[in-house]
């Protein structure tokens, strides 16, 4: 609820982003109309990008990214991951290890290249001490574990998110 307004003063335009809108007096009687975008994580809507070799996987964590209000590109192809984000910087990127021509943390280095703010999260169902020491030389924020665990994902996308750049 927002506060100081009843329930029927105000009502969710938009379920998914929680676009909420009410009307209210203005200072001289007339009735002024009022909007609000608020994500489900309290954070802003961000643009991630999620590369995995397995579609299932993409549409997973879109899935549950999108129901917190974030935008999500998703591509099982590494290269064209890459090439989009060379043209459109994204906000987060969320990368699996196991990919089919390159690996994650080849693809993190090379995103790194186009944009070296960019904030990362890998995926991996197998860490290993070298992989996890490389991602981490070159920037990754954060580790998540496979099979995706849906609080753990959105804890660590937050996490993320809210970190300086």
């Amino acid at each position: 609820m927002l506060k100081g307004l009843a329930p029927d003063q105000y009502k969710p335009r938009n379920q998914k982003n929680r676009m909420f809108s009410w009307r209210s007096p203005g200072k001289d009687g007339s009735r002024g109309s009022h909007h609000i975008q608020m994500t489900n994580g309290g954070g802003h809507m961000a643009r991630i990008l999620v590369v995995d070799d397995v579609q299932e996987a993409v549409d997973a964590i879109r899935k549950i990214l999108e129901k917190r209000g974030h935008e999500i590109i998703g591509y099982t192809d590494e290269m064209a991951a890459i090439d989009h984000v060379t043209n459109n910087p994204v906000d987060l990127a969320i990368l699996d290890i196991k990919l089919k021509k390159l690996d994650g943390v080849e693809v993190l280095g090379r995103l790194k290249e186009v944009q070296p703010d960019l904030k990362t999260i890998m995926l991996t169902g197998y860490p290993t001490h070298a992989s996890v020491e490389e991602a981490t030389r070159l920037g990754a924020n954060a580790y998540c574990m496979k099979p995706i665990d849906r609080g753990e994902l959105e804890r660590k996308v937050d996490d993320v998110l809210s970190q300086a750049s």
